[in-house]
C-alpha cells in the first residue's frame, strides 16, 4: 500500500502494534513477528469506514453505495471531466 505521495508508509513500531491488538481484544502470541502482528491487524480491520452522514441516512431509511474514486463507467462526472477535457485540449485553451 502506497501513500498518495507514491511512498510506502511507515510500519508502526511493534509496541504500538501490541497495544493496539490488546485495546481491542484480539489475541495474539508474544512471540509474533511485526509481519505476523501486522496481518492479524489487517484481519481483524473493518472493511469499510462507517461514517456519521451514513448513519444519518440509514436512520432515514437511505442506503449509501461507495463507488471506487475516479472510476470513469460508475461514476458520471468522471465521463463530463473527460468530454470537457478533450475540448479544452482541442481548443488550446489553457488557463
Amino acid at each position: 500500500m502506497y501513500s498518495s505521495t507514491g511512498t510506502q508508509p511507515a510500519m508502526p513500531q511493534k509496541g504500538e502494534m501490541l497495544f493496539s491488538l490488546e485495546e481491542r481484544g484480539i489475541r495474539f502470541s508474544s512471540d509474533m513477528t511485526k509481519a505476523e502482528l501486522y496481518d492479524l491487524i489487517k484481519m481483524h480491520k473493518p472493511q469499510y469506514e462507517n461514517f456519521a452522514i451514513d448513519c444519518l441516512l440509514a436512520d432515514h431509511g437511505h442506503r449509501v453505495l461507495r463507488l471506487p474514486p475516479y472510476h470513469p463507467d460508475l461514476n458520471f462526472i468522471e465521463q463530463n471531466w473527460g468530454i470537457v477535457n478533450t475540448s479544452i485540449a482541442a481548443k488550446k485553451c489553457y488557463v
